[in-house]
């Protein structure tokens, strides 16, 4: 089984997931936020990943974001990894 990373402009995540969900044999499929730029759109990817038992998953890395660098360079030492 495939589980594909879908990273394309937020206005056609809809488009492309629902095709990926119908058109594979997918276990997974992971999407970059935003889910997409619709309550409709947003609506028709889960109902398909339902549809077909396909998880759906979002995320949104900012780790390179200047704020976030920042944040990090603060506390490093302050707080013990897990």
């Amino acid at each position: 089984m495939v589980s594909p990373l879908v990273s394309v402009p937020p206005a056609v995540h809809a488009e492309v997931v629902v095709e990926a969900v119908y058109e594979g044999d997918l276990d997974a499929i992971h999407c970059e936020k935003p889910m997409d730029l619709t309550w409709g759109g947003a609506r028709r990817m889960a109902e398909a990943a339902w549809r077909q038992d396909v998880q759906l998953t979002f995320n949104h890395q900012r780790r390179f974001k200047p704020s976030w660098v920042a944040a990090r360079e603060r506390v490093a030492g302050a707080v013990s990894p897990a």
